[in-house]
C-alpha cells in the first residue's frame, strides 16, 4: 500500500509539474500576442494619423486656390498691387500641398492616381490665374472679361472640386474602417492583457497552493521522522537498559575477576543507552546538550561503583554537539571513572574523582582527574594493552583529539583534547 501510495504521489506531482509548464507556456503565448497587438494598435494609429494628413493636404491645397484666386479679385476690382502680396504664398501652398498628398498617397495607387490628377488639375488652374493676371497687366479689360467668361479656369476648378471631393470621401472611408480596426485591436488588447493578468495571478496561486502542499507535506514528514526517532531512540534505551541488567544478573554468579569485567561492560552500555534516553527525553535529533548528559552519566556511575566508594564531582560546559561525539566523549568519561575507582585508592581511602569539561579555543578539553596514588610508571601515559586502554585510544582518535596522562604524588590527570565537529551548535 505504501508503495502504491508513493508512485500515486509521484504521478500527480508530476501531472501538477505539467500542468504548471503548459500553463507557464500559456502566459508567455499570451504575452507574445499581446506584444504583438501592441505593435498592431500603434501601427494602425499610424494609419489613422496617415489618413488626416492626406484630408488635412487635400483642404490645403484647395485653400491655398481660393486664396489665390480672391487675391486676384481684389486685384481686378482695386487695381492695387498691394492685394496681389498673399497671392504668391497661396499658390506656393497649393503646389506643395498637391506634391504631399501624391507623396502620401503612394501606397494606394487609386488615391494616387486621382493625387497625381489633382496635382495637374493645380497646375493648370495656376496657368489660367496667371493668364488672367497677365492680361489686367496689359490693361486689356475686354480680354480678360472674355478669357473669364469662356477660358478653362471655371471647369479647372470645379474639377479640382470634384477630384477632391472624392478623395475625401476615399479618406473619409479608409478613415472609418482605420478607426473600427484600432478599436477592435484595442478591445482584443485589453481582454488579452487582462486574460494574461488573470493567468499570472492564477498561476502565483496555484505555485504557492502546491508549495504549501509540499512544506506542508514535508513538515508532515518531518514531524513523522522525529516521532519514529524518538519512538527508536526511547526502545534502544529501553533495550541496552535491559541488557545492562543482564549483564549486572550475570555478574553476580561469576567470579571477581568476571564480576570486574561485566561491571565495566555495564557501563558501557549503560553511557551508550543514556544518550538514547536523553534523545528522547529532550526530542532532539542530532546534537545532545553534553552537560546533562554528563550529568546523567555521572549519575549512573555513581550508582555502579560499589558500596558508594568514590566521590564523583561533575564541572562541565552546557554546549550542544552531535549525538556520535557525546557517546564517545560518554564513553571516554566512563572508561577512565570506573578505572579511577578501581585503581586509584587503596580500599577504605576517601576517593575523590573529578570530571571536567572546558571550551578550548576551537574544540574542548575533557579533564578526569583523581586525587589517589598515581600510576605505577609516574608521570606519562600507563602501560599495557588492555581492553579499556584500546577503547580509549580508539575513542579519542574517533574525536580526532589527543590523549595524555599526568600522574604524580598528589593523583592522575587524564587529559583529552579535541576540536568541535561542524554540526556543534555552540554554547
Amino acid at each position: 500500500m505504501q508503495l502504491v501510495a508513493d508512485i500515486g504521489g509521484r504521478r500527480l506531482r508530476a501531472l501538477s509539474q505539467i500542468r504548471q509548464s503548459v500553463a507557464i507556456a500559456g502566459i508567455a503565448a499570451l504575452l507574445l500576442a499581446l506584444f504583438a497587438m501592441f505593435h498592431w494598435v500603434v501601427r494602425s494609429e499610424e494609419w489613422v494619423n496617415h489618413t488626416h494628413r492626406v484630408k488635412l493636404a487635400i483642404e490645403r491645397a484647395l485653400a491655398g486656390l481660393a486664396a489665390a484666386e480672391a487675391a486676384d479679385r481684389r486685384f481686378l476690382i482695386t487695381d492695387d498691387p498691394e492685394a496681389l502680396e498673399p497671392r504668391t504664398r497661396a499658390l506656393a501652398g497649393a503646389r506643395d500641398a498637391a506634391a504631399r498628398v501624391a507623396t502620401l498617397t503612394a501606397d494606394n495607387p487609386v488615391q494616387h492616381q486621382r493625387a497625381r490628377d489633382l496635382a495637374a488639375l493645380v497646375e493648370r488652374h495656376i496657368a489660367y490665374l496667371d493668364t488672367t493676371l497677365e492680361l489686367e497687366r496689359q490693361g486689356r479689360d475686354q480680354d480678360v472679361r472674355e478669357y473669364i467668361r469662356t477660358g478653362p479656369g471655371l471647369r479647372a476648378m470645379a474639377e479640382i472640386i470634384a477630384r477632391s471631393a472624392a478623395m475625401q470621401a476615399e479618406e473619409d472611408r479608409l478613415l472609418v474602417a482605420r478607426s473600427e480596426r484600432v478599436a477592435r485591436l484595442q478591445t482584443a488588447f485589453t481582454l488579452t492583457g487582462l486574460i494574461l493578468g488573470i493567468g499570472c495571478m492564477a498561476l502565483v496561486m496555484a505555485t504557492q497552493r502546491r508549495d504549501r502542499e509540499i512544506m506542508g507535506g514535508l513538515a508532515e514528514a518531518l514531524h513523522d521522522r522525529t516521532i519514529l526517532l524518538r519512538e527508536i531512540n526511547h526502545r534502544v534505551g529501553n533495550s541496552l537498559q535491559m541488557v545492562a541488567s543482564l549483564v549486572k544478573l550475570q555478574s553476580a554468579a561469576g567470579d571477581a575477576v568476571a564480576r570486574a569485567a561485566l561491571r565495566k561492560a555495564e557501563g558501557r552500555i549503560l553511557s551508550v543507552g543514556e544518550a538514547h534516553k536523553h534523545l528522547h527525553r529532550t526530542g532532539a535529533i542530532e546534537t545532545i546538550d553534553i552537560a546533562d548528559y554528563l550529568a546523567a552519566l555521572v549519575a549512573n556511575l555513581r550508582e555502579q561503583i560499589p558500596d558508594g566508594a568514590a566521590c564523583l564531582r561533575l564541572d562541565a560546559v552546557s554546549v550542544a554537539v552531535p549525538v556520535e561525539q557525546a557517546v564517545s566523549l560518554g564513553l571516554i568519561v566512563n572508561e577512565l571513572v570506573t578505572n579511577a575507582a578501581e585503581h586509584a585508592y587503596a580500599p577504605g581511602d576517601a576517593a575523590v574523582i573529578e570530571v571536567v569539561l572546558r571550551r578550548e579555543a576551537g574544540g574542548f578539553r575533557l579533564i578526569v582527574r583523581d586525587h589517589g596514588r598515581g600510576l605505577p610508571d609516574g608521570a606519562g601515559n600507563p602501560s599495557g594493552g588492555g581492553l579499556g586502554m584500546l577503547l580509549l585510544y580508539s575513542l579519542t582518535g574517533q574525536l580526532a583529539g589527543s590523549l595524555r596522562f599526568q600522574s604524580g604524588a598528589r593523583g592522575t590527570t587524564a587529559i583529552i583534547e579535541f576540536p568541535a565537529q561542524a554540526t556543534e551548535a555552540g554554547a
